[in-house]
């Protein structure tokens, strides 16, 4: 009997390519049902990563699988990078599954085209270092970014972990201490690797975790957080992806305590090669005497959607996916706008992308002949997708009068400040490009102690664009998936302000 398991690293947005589909074309239709709408729809499922070392074409071959329907393979050489990994799962009773995107449309009878994208981290992250603590103990949902503090006394405790990669995943556990400072005792949380202090929270910090690790010493239960070890010999950092208190649910807080894991180790840290070895990877065999009921591995969770689950949606074995038990979203069904198709480009105009395709690179022009790849679907009906504006006109800043300043902050812990940073320019700007009313966007950063504090400024033409973006709660930040697991706090609410003067050099 194997047993999935949800391999680390995920970010809840699935990205990496599938390699071919084309093949695979009737499997892929077949997980949307008896029809698709002409103008395309999308599912998020669990997609499973098979070894194929029988593969005539190539011994790496990874087979990506939807339930018992095979839709690709991974592209040659990322089969290379990942087949150790995912091999030493399988061998062992695992099954690795990422998170998936598999989208389709259909013009008509026989003229279905498909794709599939994964939410799969690189090689090296997608397993942890080490097993889980050996007492009973939870295993804390995923959460934003916390800065463990004071790792440069425990660098010795911490050279186990070092990669050549520069980071790997640990299970660390978390224990409340007592601190005696100058004026009075405090609480604050320990952190611990394989039961070895290499630092604690901050005060503050502290405070957003204790609660849950007290409530689970009073059950007798170790706090257990995934951690991202990164640096080298001289300087290494911790960063804990852990909930706050009071965002665990109520379920979580009451539901019985993992089972505690026991393997043997078959190298001590002090002779741990620098690379994840075998041995590492063999922790994750499945546990003696396992029954018919679900052993939940040591895996990240994929957090469920944001958005609504579309009734009727189901994965290729006919089943809908319990996010409690499998950590991984359901099924859902998102459908693109329709529209006609897009018109031959006129003379000397630019491209303007629609919002469901990607953002051309900063100065971009498409070469003659150019056409968009049909896998990011037609644009909405009535889009103007060449516009006779010269590529600097929108860029910009028009008359102050009536323009919209829309403010936010968020904080990061320095060591992952540079992928938030990532994050706005990749995904947040491309976003806001897109829209009509966009007048241009500012990010702001500063060092604030242990964290970076970023300052948001986008400017809009007016209130309703404001709304086209943020929606009617638009007094609400806009936080995605990607920057929650980056930030390790940020204001719920934004500021408006008009644009009253400006002064832009002659």
């Amino acid at each position: 009997m194997t047993v999935p398991f949800d391999l680390w690293g995920q970010r809840g947005w699935a990205a990496a390519e599938v390699a071919g589909e084309s093949h695979y074309r009737a499997a892929i239709r077949a997980l949307f049902g008896a029809r698709i709408p002409p103008d395309g729809t999308e599912l998020t499922v669990a997609a499973q990563l098979l070894p194929e070392p029988q593969n005539r074409h190539d011994r790496d071959a990874v087979g990506v699988w939807v339930g018992s329907a095979q839709v690709g393979h991974l592209p040659r050489e990322a089969a290379k990078r990942y087949a150790p990994a995912l091999s030493a799962l399988v061998a062992h009773g695992w099954t690795p599954q990422v998170g998936a995107r598999v989208w389709g449309s259909e013009a008509g009878p026989g003229e279905f085209t498909g794709s599939v994208r994964l939410d799969l981290a690189e090689p090296h992250l997608i397993i942890p270092a080490n097993q889980p603590p050996p007492q009973e103990h939870r295993l804390l949902p995923p959460g934003g970014a916390i800065q463990v503090t004071g790792e440069h006394h425990h660098l010795d405790a911490l050279a186990a972990w070092l990669r050549p990669e520069g980071e790997c995943w640990v299970h660390a556990t978390l224990h409340e201490i007592t601190e005696q400072p100058a004026r009075s005792a405090r609480a604050v949380v320990e952190v611990r690797i394989d039961g070895v202090r290499i630092g604690q929270l901050s005060p503050r910090m502290s405070g957003e975790v204790l609660a849950a690790v007290r409530h689970l010493a009073e059950r007798g239960l170790v706090a257990c957080a995934r951690a991202i070890v990164k640096g080298n010999s001289i300087k290494t950092e911790v960063i804990v992806y852990a909930a706050r208190a009071h965002e665990l649910p109520e379920s979580w807080l009451s539901d019985p305590p993992e089972a505690a894991r026991h393997a043997v180790r078959n190298s001590s840290a002090a002779d741990r090669p620098a690379g994840p070895s075998a041995a590492e990877t063999a922790v994750l065999r499945v546990p003696a005497g396992q029954t018919t009921a679900p052993f939940v591995p040591p895996a990240l969770d994929v957090p469920p959607p944001v958005a609504p689950v579309i009734a009727g949606a189901v994965a290729a074995d006919g089943r809908a996916h319990d996010v409690r038990e499998s950590g991984l979203p359901q099924s859902l069904a998102v459908p693109a706008a329709r529209s006609p198709q897009p018109s031959p480009r006129p003379a000397g105009p630019r491209l303007n992308p629609p919002p469901n395709w990607p953002a051309p690179p900063l100065g971009w022009s498409p070469a003659p002949g150019w056409t968009p790849d049909p896998a990011w679907g037609p644009p909405p009906a009535g889009w103007q997708l060449w516009i006779d504006a010269p590529p600097d006109a929108d860029r910009s800043l028009p008359e102050p009068s009536g323009m919209v300043a829309r403010t936010w902050r968020g904080w990061a812990p320095k060591a992952v400040a540079d992928e938030y940073q990532r994050h706005y320019e990749t995904g947040v700007a491309p976003r806001l490009a897109r829209l009509p009313g966009f007048r241009g966007a500012r990010l702001l950063r500063r060092a604030e102690g242990d964290e970076v504090a970023f300052t948001s400024i986008v400017f809009f033409a007016r209130m309703d664009d404001v709304r086209a973006f943020a929606g009617d709660d638009w007094s609400v930040a806009v936080v995605e998936e990607p920057a929650r697991r980056v930030l390790s706090r940020w204001e719920p609410t934004v500021t408006h302000d008009e644009v009253a003067m400006e002064v832009l050099p002659r």
